[in-house]
């Protein structure tokens, strides 16, 4: 679509959606995505006129979620003698051309149109993660030959984890908005064709004194029964999708899930975990619990870290051990952030390719250093909700490296989603239902 436009700048909201969706095409003509708060503001379409506009090299692209892109064209003028809103619907695309501040063009180049499955070997399967810090969805094409295809990635975060640490009660407007957002990702699964959702609760459904009402909430909105992972089952889907991720052969693997709410350990050699545990100790969970203002400091550090050390070691102690011939790798949205933060950052040795960074503890503690002493960093494809988290993350990853005496641990882009995808295609055959 873009391959005859001399493009000479790159924009974009920071959703992982539309990160996603420009950065290929911009890693292949050498240019970066350029980012801003006001991209993510509602109602400031003069303001990302005014600073997209400014760059006069060239052709722009800039992508962003429907309503702002919709606002957008209302300011430019587009559609003014139509009485309906200019169209922009999922995945398409406007091409407006300005001259002297008019616009002269404007072409609407509808999406891609959609193939939905019909059954055959192939078929299309969504897994909705519904966890502590944020609701996730990500919807495949499987196939039990060939394995899955990703068609759509889409998150919410809402943070409810807090609440199990601060009265254990999740407040009736958050059960609210844990519906509207699994009601909303619903109809995103819906709306390319998938017909089978496979929606998994995790620790804040486990721990919240009314859990059983964020499941009532939950279900209704998505219209089919929730399965509710146990600690156990958590620990074993993730162990299995780093496993199936990680070239490791036979050797031992000793897999790690941070998540909100809890922290999940596996440990075996084969395709099965021979053991699994879960601990308390999710990043929402010890943020809530420790962290009372904007910056952490060095006492609320320490309390975490305590917390963490006490905890591991009790659990390490009936979990056996020693496990230095283990290969030690993790998953979770927060291990996954520190890894593209520190890329980000100009850390070319902590980086090594999509499926599999290198965190080493060095560099966690150099995190932790840093966002103490109040410096902002917000890195390409990290949610702002989550940057707050960012220095408990790495205050229990850098302590739970110094109780295992290890110097640093890989950290794998599949987890608990793809552990679910992973049974779902052993058990279906990837075809659908």
């Amino acid at each position: 679509m873009f391959s005859a436009v001399p493009l000479a700048r790159i924009y974009s909201a920071s959703s992982l959606r539309c990160r996603e969706t420009v950065e290929g095409l911009a890693a292949t003509r050498g240019l970066a995505v350029g980012t801003d708060p006001v991209f993510d503001r509602s109602g400031a379409a003069e303001e990302i006129l005014d600073l997209i506009g400014a760059d006069t090299r060239g052709p722009v692209l800039f992508c962003a979620e429907r309503s702002l892109i919709e606002d957008l064209l209302v300011m430019l003028g587009v559609g003014e003698q139509d009485p309906a809103p200019p169209r922009c619907r999922k995945a398409s695309v406007w091409r407006v051309e300005r001259r002297r501040g008019r616009v002269v063009r404007a072409d609407y180049l509808p999406p891609p149109r959609e193939q939905t499955p019909t059954g055959g070997p192939s078929s299309r399967w969504a897994v909705l993660d519904l966890g502590s810090t944020s609701f996730s969805l990500v919807v495949v094409d499987m196939d039990a030959r060939e394995g899955w295809r990703r068609v759509l990635r889409e998150r919410v975060m809402l943070g409810l984890g807090a609440h199990v640490s601060s009265g254990r009660r999740i407040p009736v407007e958050d059960l609210e908005r844990a519906g509207l957002a699994a009601r909303r990702l619903r109809a995103e699964a819906d709306s390319v064709g998938c017909r089978n959702l496979l929606p998994v609760g995790t620790a804040i459904f486990r721990d919240a004194e009314n859990g059983s009402e964020l499941i009532a909430r939950v279900e209704e909105a998505l219209g089919q029964p929730l399965r509710l992972l146990s600690g156990s089952e958590e620990a074993e889907l993730a162990y299995s999708a780093i496993r199936s991720r990680l070239e490791i052969g036979k050797e031992r693997l000793f897999a790690l899930d941070l998540g909100g709410g809890s922290l999940e350990f596996a440990i075996g050699a084969g395709s099965g975990a021979e053991r699994t545990v879960s601990l308390p100790l999710g990043v929402t969970r010890l943020h809530a619990e420790f962290v009372s203002g904007d910056r952490l400091s060095e006492d609320e550090e320490q309390a975490i870290r305590l917390r963490v050390r006490e905890v591991v070691a009790d659990c390490l102690e009936s979990f056996g051990g020693p496990h230095q011939g283990h290969h030690l790798a993790g998953a979770g949205g927060t291990l996954r952030s520190l890894a593209r933060l520190m890329s980000g950052r100009g850390k070319a040795s902590s980086h090594l390719g999509l499926d599999r960074s290198i965190l080493a503890r060095n560099e966690l503690e150099g995190i932790v250093d840093r966002m103490r002493s109040g410096a902002s960093w917000v890195g390409p494809g990290i949610p702002r909700r989550r940057v707050a988290l960012l220095p408990v993350g790495a205050i229990v990853l850098s302590t739970l490296l110094s109780t295992l005496e290890r110097e640093a641990l890989t950290v794998c882009d599949w987890g608990l989603r793809e552990g679910v995808l992973l049974e779902a295609l052993s058990r279906k055959g990837g075809a659908g239902t």
